[in-house]
């Protein structure tokens, strides 16, 4: 199951599709799934794609924060933006000018 997730990870890839995959039914695959992994499917499948946008922001500081955002399965670099910023604590461009050295506790990340 999370090899089916990770092949298909950069697709536009829905609870219903693993589930099938896994021949369950939406419900019961959600409650497996969240009771083996302790987060929801959706949560594990965004965790996974900022994973490879940090990698990838990481890897080429000329690559543009759309392309990214396209490479890991995001569609549109507005939400892309804005659950980097939620998750992780500061935006895409500025986790990319300090090279992944720093993380801001998410419940800090606020200015006053």
């Amino acid at each position: 199951m999370l090899n089916f997730i990770d092949d298909n990870l950069v697709k536009n890839l829905k609870e219903k599709d693993v589930a099938e995959h896994c021949n369950l039914s939406v419900t019961y695959f959600s409650k497996v799934f969240h009771r083996h992994l302790g987060v929801s499917f959706r949560d594990y499948v965004i965790n996974k794609k900022l994973s490879l946008a940090k990698d990838l922001l990481k890897q080429d500081m000329r690559c543009q924060i759309s392309v990214v955002a396209y490479q890991c399965g995001f569609n549109d670099v507005s939400y892309f933006s804005r659950i980097f910023k939620k998750r992780v604590g500061m935006s895409p461009g500025t986790y990319r000018n300090f090279g992944g050295k720093i993380e801001v506790p998410v419940g800090q990340s606020k200015q006053p």
